[in-house]
């Protein structure tokens, strides 16, 4: 009887070495998107105009693995040849605005090489009387 308990306690403590509360490892991105959104984030749907007068945003979306609780991790990207970043806490999405340069505007996530495209056109109108 004695010989089971300590079979049983060596048992369950072999099974919880392998257990880390204070998980210390690297967090993992494993998934990315990015796209352009509206301020609000809101999707741009297909066929709408993408106008100056209008504010307009980078969406990225994560999910991470390995995060502890309040810290965060730095999803990088360049938009227009110009490098930024943003803090992602929890995974899921995050928007930040940009300002769109006239033309062929394009974003792109380090991690995952996943781009998006998107034009504005400013067109330079001269009033006729």
């Amino acid at each position: 009887m004695k010989c089971n308990f300590y079979i049983v306690w060596l048992v369950i403590i072999i099974s919880t070495l392998g257990c880390n509360k204070d998980d210390t490892s690297t967090p993992m991105l494993t998934t990315q998107s990015i796209s352009f959104v509206y301020e609000n984030g809101k999707p741009i749907e297909p066929g709408d105009c993408i106008k100056p007068t209008i504010n307009y945003a980078i969406s990225i979306t994560t999910k991470l693995k390995g995060l502890p609780i309040g810290k965060g991790i730095v999803v990088k990207y360049i938009l227009n040849g110009v490098a930024d970043e943003v803090t992602v806490t929890n995974g899921g999405t995050v928007t930040k605005k940009v300002t769109l340069i006239n033309g062929l505007n394009v974003a792109k996530a380090l991690e995952t090489n996943q781009e998006a495209n998107i034009f504005l056109d400013m067109q330079d109108f001269e009033l006729v009387n």
